[in-house]
């Protein structure tokens, strides 16, 4: 899982994350996770100024973990809910998400 970060001298990392859409968070957890060994970031082939963000293989096997445990709090969760009232949900969740993002 790769993604590309646009990069450059105007304004530095802050500037370069802005217009990436990254807020500075981002840019903190991601130096967090590659600290920990679970991404890493390499100079683009085709423009320097870019980053390729990878995740490793120990961060695949955290990540997996994770999701392992997520799925499972969510069947805990939504037990009393039917397969198609589970769908709604989501579907719904979703639609709140997409919207509030339009509006911020």
């Amino acid at each position: 899982m790769e993604q590309a970060l646009p990069g450059g001298p105007e304004g530095g990392a802050p500037a370069t994350g802005a217009r990436a859409g990254l807020r500075l968070g981002h840019v903190a957890v991601l130096a967090a996770l590659e600290g920990r060994g679970d991404a890493r970031r390499d100079p683009d082939r085709d423009d320097r100024r870019r980053r390729r963000v990878s995740i490793t293989p120990r961060g695949r096997r955290t990540l997996d973990r994770l999701m392992a445990a997520f799925e499972a709090d969510e069947d805990e969760l939504l037990a009393a809910l039917t397969a198609g009232e589970r769908r709604q949900l989501r579907e719904l969740a979703t639609r709140v998400l997409v919207t509030s993002r339009r509006v911020t």
